[in-house]
């Protein structure tokens, strides 16, 4: 199968669209496309997420502060998808907060994080995601703030 990367969709909650990068356009992986490969739905996923991991390395993924967040940055492609592989949230990005992360991801293209015990970062969460959705962004996923507890990300209501 060729190379098989994520994009993060929003429905009513999250779900996971697999791509193909098929020489600079992005290609939906169908039902089909499985069947033609003789791979089942845990296999595109293992594979996704061991494709990611390397699209992640060879495109130098940095955290850059702004203020109380941290900007995660890759290019500008697959940000977002980020939040899918735990080996970053459980090692180098756990340098930048002492407790739980709170995220934002208004498009595919951008994340950012801080400590979740921090209002000044939620409240910058908060601008981040009304500047991203004021404007049109491309491929917008969400425009909740999500706090990653016991490895696992849920919806948090702030006041």
């Amino acid at each position: 199968m060729r190379q098989c990367l994520y994009e993060m969709l929003y429905a009513s909650e999250f779900c996971i669209g697999y791509v193909v990068d098929d020489a600079n356009v992005f290609q939906f992986v169908q039902e089909r496309h499985l069947k033609n490969d003789g791979i089942d739905q845990d296999e595109l996923h293992r594979i996704g997420l061991a494709n990611l991991r390397q699209w992640a390395i060879s495109h130098e993924v940095r955290v850059q502060p702004y203020g109380s967040i941290f900007a995660v940055l890759m290019g500008g492609n697959f940000e977002a998808s980020l939040i899918l592989l735990d080996g970053l949230w459980d090692g180098p990005f756990k340098q930048f907060v002492s407790g739980e992360y709170a995220v934002a991801m208004p498009a595919r293209d951008i994340l950012a994080f801080c400590d979740s015990s921090l209002p000044e970062g939620i409240a910058e969460l908060k601008q981040l995601i009304d500047r991203a959705t004021a404007g049109k962004v491309d491929h917008p996923i969400t425009d909740k703030i999500y706090v990653r507890q016991d490895g696992i990300f849920n919806q948090r209501a702030w006041h």
